[in-house]
């Protein structure tokens, strides 16, 4: 499922040509933001591919813009999941040590990737997407047949 999703995200990385009246462009960003933050926070993936793919395709934004937005739309998402097991936390068996290390990584890794962003062009930034999501369908359909393997 996975991988279809992402085939389709990369196949939509490119600007649609849809021209939406105010409402039905806020309507569509309301029923995006809540189709994505579900769907990324089912699928425990952050969304980032699917959300840019949507931004790009539906709403014309550039690469650069779309990613913004994904991220946004993700830490909101991400937080709200957050939130909801909070309570179920000590049943996790999570260790605190491995988060903080987490924590200072994807600070590290969101400074290191903005501060790149920053000196590419928009182009340069959606090659890389395309790219990175190349690699993600790949690693899972390696996954997958080792899974199968596994199985039999």
């Amino acid at each position: 499922m996975l991988v279809i999703i992402l085939v389709i995200s990369l196949i939509m990385s490119k600007p649609g040509k849809y021209e939406f009246g105010k409402i039905v462009r806020q309507l569509l960003f309301v029923v995006s933001g809540i189709f994505l933050g579900a769907l990324s926070t089912f699928l425990g993936i952050g969304g980032g591919p699917i959300n840019v793919a949507l931004l790009i395709y539906v709403f014309s934004f550039s690469s650069k813009k779309a990613v913004l937005y994904s991220i946004v739309c993700i830490f909101f998402s991400q937080l709200m999941k957050l939130l909801v097991n909070l309570p179920f936390i000590n049943g996790l068996g999570l260790s605190i040590s491995i988060v903080v290390t987490i924590m200072i990584a994807a600070i590290l890794g969101g400074y290191t990737g903005a501060t790149i962003t920053n000196k590419i062009s928009d182009r340069q930034v959606l090659i890389f997407y395309k790219l990175v999501v190349i690699f993600v369908i790949g690693l899972n359909i390696f996954n997958g047949m080792k899974l199968i393997m596994w199985l039999t």
